[in-house]
């Protein structure tokens, strides 16, 4: 690829072929109808792009980024919140694989499921291997995971990305994620940190419930792909 492709390492790991983000848009795709190996192309763009549409990409959803600080909301009953610890990882990646299915890779169905999973599962696994977040922090009720956050904390802007965010659907709607979300605060000693968090515009449910909180919408970004398999990939 040129140099307007940016090799995703991690995804490449994943999907077992190369996958490559679009920088920026380019005059011709032409070259692609050339290359006999598999490759996962991605595009993330402000408005929506006929033009890619017409050069193979596929419109899969929007993805919807929220920031603001928490409102102060009564919460329901009480949870353990603590940074979570290697033994929690089997756990965590098994909420992970059972509740995170609206995703990008899961709305694409030209892209098994089992790949789907694996993204999650070594995604979370990063962070213990000092590749992705500053922390991951996990909710315990009756001493058992039910919920964890993954995040990029930034002190200086006291900023706090949330990178992964699940709660087993058990227990969800008990107010476990908004008490995730106080809780960070309070892990921090801040009283009004900044929030930001991505959704896809098909998650109603979360997207329903970041406005609750006190969030507001940021920025929407359009997301393509473009996947071909040659005849050689097991797939």
């Amino acid at each position: 690829m040129n140099k307007d492709f940016l090799r995703d390492d991690f995804l490449s790991i994943c999907f077992g072929i190369d996958v490559f983000k679009l920088k920026k848009k380019i005059e011709t795709f032409d070259f692609l109808k050339n290359l006999k190996k598999s490759y996962f192309i991605y595009s993330k763009t402000l408005k929506k792009s006929n033009y890619l549409v017409k050069n193979g990409f596929i419109f899969i959803d929007q993805l919807i980024t929220f920031k603001g600080r928490l409102k102060k909301l009564k919460s329901k009953g009480k949870i353990e919140f603590r940074l979570a610890k290697k033994r929690d990882l089997p756990e965590i990646q098994r909420i992970a694989v059972k509740n995170m299915k609206l995703d990008r890779f899961h709305f694409d169905n030209r892209i098994n499921n089992s790949i789907a999973r694996k993204i999650k599962i070594k995604w979370i696994k990063n962070y213990f291997n000092k590749k992705r977040g500053t922390h991951l922090f996990v909710s315990l009720k009756n001493k058992k995971i039910v919920g964890f956050c993954l995040i990029f904390f930034k002190i200086k802007e006291k900023l706090v990305i949330i990178d992964l965010i699940s709660v087993d659907k058990k227990f969800q709607t008990k107010g476990i994620g908004y008490q995730m979300f106080n809780s960070i605060n309070k892990f921090f000693k801040a009283k009004s940190l900044l929030f930001f968090v991505g959704s896809y515009q098909k998650n109603n449910k979360a997207i329903n419930f970041y406005k609750k909180i006190g969030l507001s919408i940021y920025k929407k970004e359009y997301i393509y792909h473009y996947l071909k398999y040659s005849n050689e990939t097991n797939y």
